[in-house]
């Protein structure tokens, strides 16, 4: 009996410690004001791309780890020959909280790995580093617990961030993204799940969230989880700071890729050697965007402030749309009639040599809360143990 209390003494203890760890002993931030994007000057993230450079990219694939304890289904080995086969020239393994080096002795390989074990499934992808961040708040998360994750996972410089499936379990609404800083990238594409209410609420508040697709593929011998989406990254040649600076400069863009039901990976196979639509090139010429593809399409969709359509262009090619002063930011999907999509990193207004503003602490409510922390678990153990000894004792005869 003396042992079943120790036991849910510890229990609940523990679940208590990562309670008040979460939400008291987490720093308490102060988030600016979001603010649009504005000024004279026009951002094209596809000013130096070369329309022979474009590298096809998954950053997010799982495979047998942790003794089966997360899922994943296959080897390494397997996930690599896979997407080699798919073409693509660059495919990470971004198991949960693991650097996989299977292949590192290849110029496409990128360290890469999944942070996040939280029930909401605030879910980080990492590229470009071996460091892992173990930390993480497992309850639902407050905005100040998003933020300081990013903080952590950002002390390694060499690091690229995105947030990975947003949408997913409502883990990261839409508002939250008139806030959060400190990551590099936003999975707006992964598997059937999309996320363009968060990127257009990010652009919308004028945060520079540039888009990656993945397959979040977690069992290499199901085509139906592979080659569903990819990222397309301009470089010349494929290394890990290629790639890495492309896609922190906004590079590169993400693609819906055609799903056929009932598809075999040979029957895939085939298909991916025929080739893909491709982006030219996108210009700005005297505050018009000129958008140039490889191939006619169904539609050209220009999408602004608030993820509003201001412009369309129908079987087409090309597309021109003039920049008002009212438009903030623009960015361009492209449809194709076999269901392929093409989404376009954000032509953006800025002023040269404006301040940027962070999230802060606040030091004192944070340290009111921290105390508030500490006075709440150590009456925990104080009550806890008077009761474990108030049984233990022996009762006394009347």
């Amino acid at each position: 009996m003396k042992f079943l209390s120790w036991l849910l003494i510890l229990v609940f203890g523990l679940i208590l410690y990562a309670a008040v760890n979460q939400y008291l002993f987490c720093p308490y931030y102060a988030f600016p004001q979001a603010k649009k994007f504005s000024g004279s000057e026009l951002f094209n993230p596809y000013e130096d791309s070369d329309s022979n450079s474009w590298k096809q990219c998954n950053f997010h694939a799982h495979v047998y780890a942790w003794n089966g304890l997360t899922n994943g289904k296959g080897t390494a080995e397997q996930c690599w020959n896979l997407y080699d086969s798919l073409g693509y020239d660059v495919h990470c393994i971004s198991d949960y909280e693991k650097v996989n080096d299977y292949g590192n002795q290849k110029p496409n390989f990128i360290p890469a790995y999944e942070h996040g074990y939280g029930f909401m499934k605030n879910h980080h992808g990492v590229l470009g580093t071996h460091q892992v961040q173990f930390g993480d708040y497992i309850f639902p998360q407050t905005l100040s617990n998003k933020q300081h994750m990013l903080d952590c996972l950002k002390q390694n410089d060499s690091a690229v961030i995105s947030i990975n499936h947003p949408v997913l379990r409502n883990g990261f609404p839409p508002d939250d993204f008139h806030f959060l800083q400190g990551y590099d990238l936003l999975e707006v594409l992964r598997s059937t799940t999309h996320s363009f209410p968060q990127w257009d609420s990010a652009l919308s508040s004028g945060h520079r969230a540039f888009i990656i697709a993945d397959d979040d593929m977690h069992d290499s011998s199901d085509p139906d989880e592979v080659g569903r989406n990819c990222t397309w990254v301009n470089a010349s040649a494929v290394s890990e700071k290629n790639i890495l600076s492309a896609l922190k400069s906004g590079n590169a863009y993400g693609m819906i890729i055609a799903f056929r039901e009932g598809e075999t990976i040979e029957q895939k196979i085939q298909r991916f050697k025929k080739g893909f639509p491709k982006l030219n090139s996108l210009r700005i010429v005297n505050d018009t965007m000129e958008v140039s593809m490889d191939r006619n399409a169904k539609a050209i969709h220009f999408i602004g402030q608030g993820g509003k359509e201001v412009a369309q262009a129908q079987n087409t090619a090309s597309a021109k749309y003039f920049l008002k002063p009212g438009d903030t930011y623009v960015r361009t999907q492209i449809d194709f009639e076999d269901g392929t999509s093409i989404f376009l990193n954000p032509v953006f207004r800025y002023e040269e040599n404006s301040a940027s503003t962070t999230p802060t602490i606040n030091r004192l409510i944070s340290a009111f809360l921290w105390t508030a922390g500490i006075l709440i678990f150590a009456s925990y153990i104080f009550f806890a143990l008077r009761s474990i000894r108030r049984k233990s004792s022996p009762k006394q005869s009347s």
